[in-house]
């Protein structure tokens, strides 16, 4: 029987950023504001972002990203022709 060695990835390098923001503004909200813009500019994955804010895939998908107007689905030229020849 063979054994399975189960091994982890080496976890990305965190860095910590100090923003002013106004105290109107709920530090979560900011935060969710930042990982879904850096989502949907393509520097974050699904995961590195979900893992990020806190959140499981489903709640960053169906409310983080329409609440600050982006979609899961990026409008590629390639996505955009697969959703005009169905």
């Amino acid at each position: 029987m063979a054994k399975l060695k189960k091994t982890m990835e080496p976890q990305s390098q965190l860095s910590q950023l100090t923003i002013n923001y106004p105290l109107k503004l709920d530090q979560r909200h900011v935060q969710e504001a930042l990982v879904a813009v850096l989502y949907n500019n393509g520097e974050l994955s699904s995961k590195e972002a979900c893992d990020l804010a806190r959140l499981t895939r489903r709640e960053f998908e169906e409310r983080v990203l329409p609440q600050f107007g982006f979609s899961v689905l990026r409008d590629t030229e390639e996505n955009l022709q697969i959703e005009l020849s169905t």
